[in-house]
């Protein structure tokens, strides 16, 4: 009985080991298949990668430009108004409608601009529209008119643009903002047909805004010329009291937002071996320590002192009045064809013409002396002349030419340049040795009682390195049948004699 409880106890020790061992051959299974498992999701699991920036559009944004109503209330970024060839010098700016007519030349035209710097300058404009209210129409007859606008490239002002000037103290380049290099762009037209009163007309002018965007320097506006039947429209401007009535221009853009692109973190760091344990230690989602890599240290960078804007000094040369009263270093006199071997000069009149080939032109010089040091940088030089007389209705077209010859005012003829020494070619015509055959400006000229300048800024700067090489300027007229006549420093009305104003700065 004893022997058996002996063989039986010993049976269920051997059970218990066979067990206790299958036990742990089935947990070191589990454990590797446990860590197969997670080392292959590791696998899948995505990785942190350097991934490019992406740039996002933003949904179209609209902003309407209207004075004292969009995009504020206090917005008042509007520019506008008439400018008049019967009027030449008058300024219409601040009135509650401008005029565009389309007969004689297009002798009434609008110009207007708005201010856009709540456009962002790197967006992309989409659309732009500018809307006018036309409330007035010179006659009933249903005819259409063509009104175009062209890009204004000359700086002007509300307040004191005419047929005649762009600012008080700057000139169109040809009157009315007609001249295709300096004052506006012919190649940016855009036309809308005009046919009825007492509603809006809009001119797509998208191309040119988003121009204005990307360099607000550029942005003059436009100007309304009309053509096609002769006919006047007026519109209301933005000092019209009615403010649904002003005009407004409508801009629809988008922008760039650059944005990183997501990048996604292994869940868990991936351990390069299994142990097989029977109990498995859990590991952390993130590890609570971080470490921080060592910040280079930077070299401190000098920033350089901002170098002072040279101060702008104006010198203004004019007989009798400055740079003093005292100044007599203005030289002028008129050569003509018709009597070549008459000395003109002491008239107080200067005579220009084009009959039988520029029959009568003219010769100016000022001395500038020691008023402006050799090593000045010369930032501006204007010739100014006031006209006076002209024989017939026609305008012309004067362009200045550097004289290389020297001359006398008080000996030159048409055939002489002083006493004993005759031109190259009669008139002071021959290029290289008279004259240089490039003129500096040119300037059309039309009406009287005015100024017109010439800019001499090149020549002037010229004179001031080698003042041995200032003889002054030569006057020519292009081919038509005219003659204007300009007051000479010899005139008894001291502002209205010639007159040379010069910028400069030093270094």
């Amino acid at each position: 009985m004893n022997k058996r409880r002996h063989i039986s106890a010993g049976h269920h020790r051997v059970s218990l080991m066979l067990s206790a061992s299958l036990a742990i051959v089935l947990l070191l299974v589990m454990s590797e298949v446990a860590a197969s498992w997670t080392a292959a999701n590791l696998d899948q699991q995505p990785q942190r990668a350097s991934s490019p920036e992406i740039a996002l559009t933003t949904a179209p944004i609209t902003m309407v430009f209207q004075k004292l109503v969009s995009p504020s209330a206090s917005y008042v970024g509007v520019a506008d108004t008439f400018i008049d060839m019967y009027n030449p010098n008058v300024a219409a700016g601040g009135s509650q409608t401008m005029k565009v007519t389309s007969a004689m030349g297009a002798r009434e035209r609008c110009l207007i601009k708005f201010d856009l710097s709540l456009i962002p300058t790197g967006a992309t404009v989409t659309q732009a529209s500018l809307e006018l209210f036309a409330w007035y129409r010179s006659t009933s007859d249903l005819g259409s008119a063509l009104i175009t606008a062209y890009q204004v490239k000359r700086p002007w002002t509300e307040i004191a643009a005419t047929w005649n000037k762009a600012t008080t103290v700057i000139a169109w380049g040809m009157p009315g903002c007609n001249d295709p290099v300096g004052d506006y762009s012919p190649t940016t037209a855009v036309t809308t047909s005009l046919r009825w009163v007492n509603g809006t007309y809009s001119w797509d002018i998208t191309h040119m805004v988003q121009q204005w965007v990307a360099n607000p320097l550029t942005n003059e506006g436009v100007v309304l010329l009309g053509t096609g039947q002769p006919v006047q429209y007026q519109f209301r401007t933005s000092e019209a009291s009615g403010p649904t009535q002003r005009p407004l221009l409508r801009v629809t853009f988008t922008t760039d937002v650059i944005s990183p692109t997501p990048s996604l973190t292994p869940l868990v760091s991936p351990s390069p071996t299994s142990t097989p344990t029977s109990t498995r230690t859990a590991t952390p989602i993130y590890s609570p320590t971080i470490t921080h890599t060592p910040t280079e240290t930077m070299t401190p960078t000098v920033t350089p002192s901002r170098t002072p804007t040279p101060t702008p000094v104006v010198r203004i040369f004019q007989q009798g009045v400055a740079p003093d009263e005292l100044y007599a270093g203005a030289s002028d006199t008129c050569i003509s064809s018709y009597w070549p071997d008459w000395v003109l000069h002491g008239e107080d009149s200067l005579r220009i013409s084009q009959r039988s080939r520029g029959a009568e032109r003219m010769l100016m010089r000022f001395d500038l002396g020691e008023h402006i040091p050799a090593n000045a940088q010369i930032t501006s030089a204007r010739l100014s002349l006031f006209a006076w007389s002209r024989r017939t209705l026609l305008g012309m077209r004067i362009s200045a030419f550097r004289i290389n010859r020297g001359w006398e005012a008080t000996s030159a003829t048409w055939n002489q340049a002083s006493l004993g020494q005759v031109w190259g070619a009669p008139g002071c015509d021959q290029i290289s040795t008279d004259r240089q055959g490039d003129s500096l400006d040119s300037r059309f000229v039309y009406f009287i009682d005015q100024d017109y300048e010439w800019d001499m800024t090149s020549s002037v700067q010229a004179w001031i390195a080698d003042p041995a090489s200032n003889h002054g300027i030569l006057l020519i007229a292009d081919e038509v049948d005219q003659d204007v006549r300009f007051r000479s420093s010899q005139w008894r009305v001291l502002t209205q004699r010639p007159k040379l104003t010069v910028t400069y700065t030093l270094p």
